[in-house]
């Protein structure tokens, strides 16, 4: 064994060449082993989301549209400024209003009561001519004897149709409805007991002026007298419903008792005011009584 490996022959060594370097193979691979080789040479990039800006909330629109103020085609003698009035203690006499709600005109919403209310407002203010005119027409007519109601403003619209007949004869027509008469009326005799009559006549002779306060004077007095007439009747008749309201009772209390002496009883035919059938009943009750 010795003598065999003493005697074995070294195999000259080769010089080795420098390896060159070889590409490393690419393996193509199909199905989820293509999928994972993929996977595996290509790490994934983590995609982060930008956040979306949110808007802004848009203010919605007014569904009315702006109103604009029209352009008029306005007159400019209509803003002309009033004249200046006299600075008498009673200016306010010189305007003209409607009545009390006392004394309207059953048909006041009438078309034609409106237009002519509607005219009378837009009428220029009374005049002093105007003003003698009217109460001249009122001492003829004397519409405040009329009464009440609608006989009241009857009366006093056909003071308005002569007032416009009479100015019409004169000169200019006196156009004004009967409510506005009475108003004017009212306030001049107002006026008159305020000795004021004289203040609100600037134009005019001194007869008509004179003239036009005698005649205040005195439809001052029937108006006044007119007015205690008034009242005498509406206290009479107050006191007899009073009468005959305690008498119902008395009688109402005398059945519910029985029978009572009728001399105990209200007599409502003592009354001024009884009627003609109240005093023949009580007259024939006591001829029925004085009988046997």
């Amino acid at each position: 064994m010795e003598l065999r490996s003493a005697t074995r022959k070294k195999r000259p060594t080769a010089i080795s060449s420098p390896r060159r370097r070889t590409k490393p193979r690419k393996v193509t691979t199909t199905g989820p082993k293509k999928a994972r080789a993929r996977s595996q040479a290509a790490p994934t990039a983590t995609v982060t989301p930008t956040p979306t800006p949110t808007p802004e909330p848009t203010p919605t629109p007014d569904p009315t549209p702006p109103r604009y103020s029209p352009d008029w085609d306005l007159d400019d003698t209509e803003f002309q400024p009033e004249r200046e009035q006299s600075h008498s203690p009673t200016p306010a006499l010189l305007s003209e209003e409607e009545p009390s709600s006392d004394d309207e005109a059953p048909n006041a919403g009438s078309p034609s009561s409106d237009s002519r209310q509607a005219r009378n407002a837009r009428g220029a203010a009374w005049l002093p001519y105007q003003d003698r005119l009217l109460v001249e027409q009122v001492e003829v007519l004397r519409p405040f004897d009329a009464g009440r109601g609608a006989a009241l403003m009857a009366a006093w619209d056909s003071l308005s149709v002569q007032l416009a007949s009479a100015s019409r004869i004169k000169g200019k027509e006196i156009s004004k409805s009967g409510n506005a008469c009475k108003a004017r009326f009212l306030k001049l005799l107002k006026a008159h007991r305020a000795d004021e009559t004289r203040s609100l006549q600037k134009t005019g002779t001194n007869e008509e002026v004179d003239e036009h306060v005698q005649r205040l004077t005195s439809i001052n007095e029937l108006y006044h007298e007119q007015e205690l007439r008034k009242t005498d009747k509406s206290t009479a008749a107050q006191k007899k419903a009073k009468v005959e309201q305690d008498a119902a009772l008395e009688i109402r209390d005398a059945a519910m008792r029985g029978l009572v002496r009728r001399e105990n009883l209200t007599d409502v035919a003592q009354l001024d005011s009884a009627s003609v059938r109240e005093k023949q009943g009580q007259r024939r009750r006591k001829c029925c009584q004085g009988k046997p």
